[in-house]
């Protein structure tokens, strides 16, 4: 950013949701020969949230517009001409929780609004590893990108310094996630790993997900492969991403310390024996921990593959993650964990 930017200091979801509100009601008529470019932006970001829900009937010509915020906890909601409801629930770094967007839903249909004239919409300007639980609500995933599809659109005639502001956060949140394609390794933002992790998790399909996991050390950003089938009903193997690190971990069902332990070193024999016919270069962890969840190998090195100029190479740092997802998956299919291979 080359100057000061609001959203720079206004980072909060009801900072964003004022926003949201702010711009929407200019897609009222009243509004069109005040500021033409501001208003046509709010009429086609209300159409591309309708488009969202393709089997619904929607409006084609907006006649007005009443914008709420904070109204029965909803983030932000608007009726459209007096039938149509958008009910959208606005996220940042959070996630869905407690059951809310059921609940937001119910009271739009307790106000008498009929269920086929609402359309829910989880608008998220960060990223999130997985849409399954808000898309099993009904409600239709809105991203930075497609903010971003509907403003370019406008950016270039709109004046609004609230609006150019927004969007040059979006643009500099999107160039800080991409950052992971021309940035040398050592200089990744926690934006730029979850950047990395989403390829990842597109490019490769078998990711289970990915996040924030907070330790005494600062914490770092995880990614986990995780396979049915594996291990017994005792302890269970999968790959876990440390950022630069890659860790195979077990699962233990037992809370005994004892238990832990043997299972521990089962694994970590069982897969360093049958890594170097593999050609993979594990190595034991600094420690062997106890608990629920343990490491029982890491690679040696940094999975993350580069180029001569030292950035990524991201086509045969995929491949290198295939090789070690192919040997967990062969490795760790055990009948018995006390027992033999199969």
């Amino acid at each position: 950013m080359s100057q000061p930017n609001l959203f720079r200091f206004a980072t909060s979801e009801l900072s964003q949701d004022a926003f949201l509100c702010w711009l929407l009601s200019w897609a009222s008529p009243q509004y069109q020969n005040q500021d033409l470019t501001l208003h046509q932006c709010a009429q086609e970001l209300l159409k591309a949230f309708f488009k969202q829900h393709p089997d619904k009937q929607f409006p084609h010509q907006i006649e007005s517009i009443e914008v709420y915020k904070q109204d029965d906890n909803i983030d932000v909601w608007c009726t459209i001409n007096d039938k149509y409801a958008i009910l959208i629930e606005d996220k940042t770094n959070t996630s869905e929780h407690d059951n809310q967007l059921t609940r937001y839903l119910s009271k739009l249909e307790e106000r008498g609004i009929d269920a086929n004239c609402i359309f829910p919409i989880y608008l998220k300007t960060y990223e999130q590893s997985d849409y399954k639980p808000v898309q099993k609500a009904g409600y239709s995933v809105f991203t930075r990108k497609h903010l971003l599809s509907v403003f370019s659109n406008h950016q270039d005639r709109i004046e609004n310094a609230i609006f150019k502001d927004f969007y040059s956060h979006l643009i500099h949140i999107q160039n800080d996630v991409d950052s992971f394609r021309n940035t040398p390794l050592d200089k990744w933002t926690f934006n730029a790993w979850k950047g990395f992790y989403q390829y990842l998790q597109d490019e490769l399909g078998v990711m289970t997900g990915w996040s924030y996991v907070p330790n005494q050390n600062d914490g770092f950003m995880g990614a986990w492969f995780c396979f049915e089938g594996l291990g017994d009903g005792n302890s269970k193997p999968y790959l876990q991403l440390e950022q630069s690190k890659l860790c195979y971990k077990i699962e233990v069902d037992s809370p005994d310390s004892a238990i832990q332990a043997s299972l521990c070193n089962y694994w970590h024999s069982l897969f360093l024996d049958r890594a170097k016919s593999g050609n993979l270069n594990l190595i034991k962890p600094a420690r062997f921990g106890r608990g629920r969840t343990m490491t029982f190998c890491v690679d040696q090195q940094d999975y993350r593959q580069t180029m001569p100029d030292g950035l990524i190479d991201l086509k045969t740092t995929a491949n290198y993650l295939r090789k070690h997802i192919e040997f967990l998956c062969s490795a760790g299919k055990l009948s018995d964990a006390t027992g033999q291979a199969e």
